[in-house]
């Protein structure tokens, strides 16, 4: 079974997101540790030295917002929640790609 883990700054990205987004990204970390289950990604990022990011996204009120999340092995670690604009960059800066 997967273990998640989320860097604290993104656990303060998630409370900032509209209530039914939140609910949204909350449902794909369930599905995943639903018995391994790995929900499809938006997209799959992979960065220098083989690190790849699963992209999750939700649309709310015509705003898209997005899930990043590094899978290694069994384990899973969430860099950032947020909105698409600059949301890439965020996540990068976090993670150190």
């Amino acid at each position: 079974m997967p273990s998640f883990g989320e860097h604290p700054r993104a656990v303060k990205d998630l409370e900032g997101l509209p209530r039914p987004v939140q609910q949204t990204f909350r449902d794909v970390v369930r599905a995943a540790l639903a018995e391994g289950l790995r929900p499809k990604p938006r997209e799959i990022i992979t960065y220098r030295r083989g690190r790849r990011f699963w992209i999750y996204d939700a649309v709310y009120l015509k705003v898209h917002y997005r899930m990043a999340v590094e899978i290694d092995g069994g384990d899973a670690f969430i860099w950032a929640y947020g909105a698409h604009e600059s949301f890439y960059k965020r996540m990068e800066r976090r993670a150190g790609v």
